[in-house]
């Protein structure tokens, strides 16, 4: 039970700072975007990659509960095999 809390904790904390990461480049990009004039190329820019953040944020989320799933895993079959007496070096 204590690990399946451990893996919530610590995909909990990953996906908060992954959305406050989100929220930032969101409200970063469009306070400078709003400060060039109208039509300027990086405000464009900027406009269209604040309408991307989501998504980026949404595929981030996914891989990152991947990695934590699939490391989890491998630290599970590591530990299995160096406690097995027959497992030798």
């Amino acid at each position: 039970m204590a690990m399946k809390q451990a893996f919530w904790m610590a995909f909990g904390y990953a996906l908060a700072v992954l959305v406050l990461l989100a929220v930032l480049a969101i409200a970063g990009s469009l306070l400078i975007a709003a400060i060039l004039p109208r039509a300027h190329p990086w405000g464009d820019r900027l406009r269209a990659f604040a309408a991307r953040v989501p998504e980026l944020a949404a595929h981030g989320a996914f891989w990152l509960r991947a990695l934590i799933v699939f490391g989890g895993l491998s630290l599970l079959a590591v530990l299995v095999l160096l406690n097995d007496p027959a497992f030798r070096f």
